[in-house]
């Protein structure tokens, strides 16, 4: 059952903000001047909280709307396993 939940909502306004972001600096790295210029980095967003609230899958969501072909889906515990490698 899917239901309105006020904190799913917050972390999909973030990230909304996040993908247009990520799709402006996309195309500023794809013109004649990227060269030139040094790179946006992009604020991310972090999503803490319990087992079962949804973070999985809202990630998973924004993960497959993005229209890179160049991209990286990782679990925090697998990030963290990489990090410490």
């Amino acid at each position: 059952m899917i239901c309105e939940d006020a904190v799913q909502l917050f972390a999909m306004q973030n990230w909304q903000r996040n993908y247009q972001d990520l799709i402006v600096e996309e195309k500023k790295r794809a013109g004649f001047t990227a060269v030139f210029r040094k790179p946006q980095l992009i604020q991310g967003v972090y999503l803490r909280g319990g087992v079962g609230i949804g973070k999985t899958i809202l990630m998973d969501c924004f993960y497959h709307c993005l229209p890179f072909s160049h991209k990286l889906r990782m679990h925090f515990y697998q990030f963290m396993q990489l990090i410490h490698s």
